[in-house]
């Protein structure tokens, strides 16, 4: 890009690995973790500002890769959990 061989680059990650990679202005396909867009009025918003509203709103939703967590949310048991991979139904 920086060669002026490529006129712009799309993306599909969503973790910021272009940004690091030195990309710019990147089209991003599936938009970033970095931030949200709201569906109502399209105002973005900081991803880290809203997890906290989300966490307030459902307090009873766990996301941490615990295994003992991610088991209940599996329906399967803590080794299950702790293998390399397992299917969510």
């Amino acid at each position: 890009q920086k060669a002026g061989y490529v006129n712009g680059i799309a993306t599909q990650n969503v973790d910021g690995l272009d940004a690091r990679a030195g990309i710019d202005r990147p089209a991003l396909l599936h938009g970033t973790f970095d931030t949200a867009d709201c569906v109502m009025c399209g105002a973005n918003y900081p991803r880290n500002e809203v997890d906290q509203w989300l966490r307030k709103l459902n307090p009873d939703v766990v996301d941490d890769p615990d295994p003992a967590h991610v088991a209940i949310l599996a329906n399967v048991d803590e080794a299950g959990a702790n293998a390399s991979t397992f299917k969510v139904a």
